[in-house]
């Protein structure tokens, strides 16, 4: 249902996957299903997103019941979850918790979020089984679990979410030291850990290739910038997750980044 739209803001530190069926293409015949990246900070106000799921095993997104919230969880799970249309869904996060994303709707007549399979049983035997049944949602996840394996990523129009009380600094708690997912012109995925001596290592993800660099936060421009032996130009912008980087003679390139755990 791609002409509808819900909206997804992530307030929590944990970053997700989205999965949503876009327009139909040449060649299509069905909605086509598509995966974006939702990082930390960013909402999303045009896309219809039907599941989400956290970027790492070590990530969890969890449901308190009622309106949820930061309450005791009835559930959390590193896997899929369906979310709802037309409602404005948050993901929470606190510091002492920040491998934590907890839901809350704004309304849930149309139900809460669910994980994905257990919502899926819900019509194993009714006439909508074949389409939203547990083996086609099994079907449909595997899919999207292929899509990241490959980097195969859509583009997905997000914004920056605006900081509640107009008092909080994105810049107050961020610590760049950990471990992090990055994903450059959303095809090359490379693995990056930003050590305390201001060392940092990458590994692509793809061929297992590895290196290190030096790195240097500008906390008053929110800039990350890396320095690297092969004279790459890499800054990151803290604020929004994203960054940019040129190699040596080409053009400059865009990446997103999220922290995958926490130094």
């Amino acid at each position: 249902m791609y002409g509808l739209v819900n909206t997804i803001i992530n307030k929590s530190q944990i970053a997700v996957y989205c999965a949503y069926s876009a327009a139909p293409e040449a060649g299509d015949t069905s909605d086509p299903w598509r995966v974006s990246l939702l990082t930390a900070g960013v909402m999303s106000t045009n896309t219809d997103i039907d599941y989400i799921r956290p970027t790492s095993t070590g990530f969890n997104l969890c449901w308190g019941g009622s309106n949820g919230g930061i309450v005791r969880p009835i559930w959390q799970t590193s896997n899929w979850v369906k979310v709802r249309q037309f409602v404005t869904t948050d993901i929470l996060g606190t510091p002492s918790e920040p491998t934590l994303g907890y839901l809350r709707m704004w309304m849930v007549g149309l139900g809460p979020p669910a994980k994905a399979l257990d919502e899926a049983r819900k019509y194993d035997g009714g006439a909508k089984e074949a389409e939203r049944g547990t083996v086609a949602v099994q079907a449909a996840m595997d899919y999207w679990d292929q899509l990241i394996r490959d980097n195969n990523f859509t583009y997905m129009k997000t914004q920056r979410v605006p900081y509640i009380d107009g008092n909080d600094s994105p810049d107050d708690d961020f610590n760049p030291l950990g471990t992090y997912d990055v994903v450059v012109d959303l095809r090359w995925r490379y693995e990056y850990v930003i050590k305390g001596s201001g060392v940092v290592t990458w590994k692509d993800k793809a061929n297992g290739m590895t290196g290190s660099g030096g790195w240097a936060y500008d906390e008053n421009n929110a800039i990350i910038t890396f320095k690297w032996a092969s004279g790459t130009k890499e800054k990151w912008f803290t604020r929004t997750n994203t960054g940019t980087c040129q190699y040596a003679g080409e053009s400059e390139r865009t990446l997103t980044w999220s922290k995958q755990w926490f130094g």
